[in-house]
């Protein structure tokens, strides 16, 4: 009973701790808006947003949940922590590289750049959250979380609202996010867990070649994101982009709601694969596809009804012609939020190489859409580039993972095991 208490007190500060998180990164979108006198500085953090996100993907390389459910036990926690410092190495060479190739302003390409390397902070806390999950320790997450994002927030409005910079708000987030990693998440890790910095350096190509696909199916899955929007500030500006960006950006509550009840399941979906009990894998799995359209609903009914409301009181009355935007962007979370459950199941399996390529016929979906009705839709073209694509993904992931349950199914039927 008092481990059992144990654990609930971990999942709920971690909840607690992530939804405060999200929240205050999506009040950076809200408070760019309100501290500027248009929506110049919203556009180039929403593009930072959309050039990072995928970035970060590559160096976290999506193996957290590879690390948490014990898939391979000959993997240690300091070839989890170097493969992470190169990957993210790996990401900053690209962004530089990337902004250097694009047609941006000097002051946009430092945003950038400073942005990314804020966001580079996600990935190398994320392996060490990884360790302190794996011991049932997210409370430490959590605190970890409460402390980055209200302090990461606070010296934001210091920047914007003292400085008018917001090259010079990145910095100081930056600063901050490094500075709580290095002061309260290595130490709190190390003393809770144990902690072995030791490396065999002769395991990171293998567990970099188990991280490729999964970090592609990360990747591949925020480009459905990002490439519309990418498409849309190309053809349309950064202005009518900044107006996507801070719509765009409190939907993302719904795939993070829903990650609180999938992510700390993940060590017993893997225990009960592992032993074949297909019968409670299979409940598990329905309860935590229920939840995540249960939360949808909710999200699309307040939508509906309060969503203009809500909008026109945190942005001002200048958002106003753009709130029918809302309920589509929220359906386009709920599918998102869906795709991440069957793609963490599918590395459960094991299912490694086709996740990657079932999100890339994706990601070619999403491409020719783009393409297609952007130009002449704006930002409708860009929310229905972004369904299609993700209605693809979507179909194809629980498809594959459907077949391959009933494939155990089936098996275990046959052999009596």
């Amino acid at each position: 009973m008092k481990y059992d208490e144990t654990i609930g007190k971990s999942v709920l500060w971690n909840s607690v701790g992530t939804l405060f998180y999200c929240g205050c990164q999506w009040l950076l979108t809200v408070l760019v808006v309100r501290l500027n006198d248009d929506y110049s500085d919203a556009g180039i953090l929403s593009l930072a947003m959309s050039i990072a996100t995928p970035l970060a993907t590559v160096a976290m390389l999506n193996l957290r949940t590879f690390q948490v459910a014990h898939i391979e036990d000959c993997f240690s926690d300091g070839d989890f922590i170097f493969t992470r410092i190169i990957t993210s190495l790996v990401s900053l060479i690209i962004c530089i590289v990337a902004v250097c190739a694009g047609r941006y302003t000097v002051y946009t390409s430092m945003c950038i750049i400073l942005f990314v390397i804020y966001r580079l902070s996600e990935a190398i806390v994320d392996v060490l959250h990884g360790i302190d999950q794996r011991v049932w320790r997210l409370d430490i997450v959590g605190k970890s979380f409460l402390m980055r994002g209200s302090i990461m927030l606070a010296v934001f409005v210091i920047g914007e609202y003292y400085f008018s910079s917001l090259f010079i708000s990145i910095v100081f987030m930056a600063l901050t996010v490094y500075g709580v990693i290095l002061f309260y998440d290595a130490p709190a890790c190390r003393k809770s867990t144990q902690l072995s910095l030791e490396v065999n350096y002769s395991h990171l190509f293998p567990l970099i070649k188990i991280g490729v696909p999964l970090g592609a199916f990360s990747f591949l899955l925020t480009l459905l994101s990002s490439i519309p929007r990418l498409f849309m500030e190309h053809w349309h500006g950064e202005d009518i982009l900044g107006v996507f960006g801070a719509i765009t950006t409190i939907t993302l509550l719904v795939p993070q709601l829903s990650s609180f009840i999938f992510n700390p399941l993940i060590p017993v979906f893997a225990e009960r694969w592992k032993t074949s009990e297909i019968k409670g894998f299979n409940k598990l799995l329905l309860g935590s596809f229920m939840a995540i359209v249960l939360i949808g609903i909710v999200a699309l009914i307040s939508g509906f009804f309060l969503g203009e409301w809500a909008l026109c009181l945190v942005f001002g009355d200048s958002i106003r012609p753009y709130s029918y935007l809302l309920c589509p962007v929220i359906g386009t979370a709920i599918i998102t939020a869906c795709i991440w459950l069957f793609g963490n199941i599918l590395t459960i399996l094991g299912d490694y190489n086709m996740l990657a390529w079932l999100s890339l016929v994706s990601v070619t979906g999403c491409l020719f859409a783009s393409i297609i009705l952007i130009p002449e839709n704006a930002l409708s073209g860009t929310i229905l580039a972004t369904t299609i694509g993700l209605l693809i993904e979507c179909a194809l992931l629980s498809t594959r993972t459907l077949g391959l349950i009933y494939k155990r199914i089936h098996m275990q039927k046959r052999t009596g095991f």
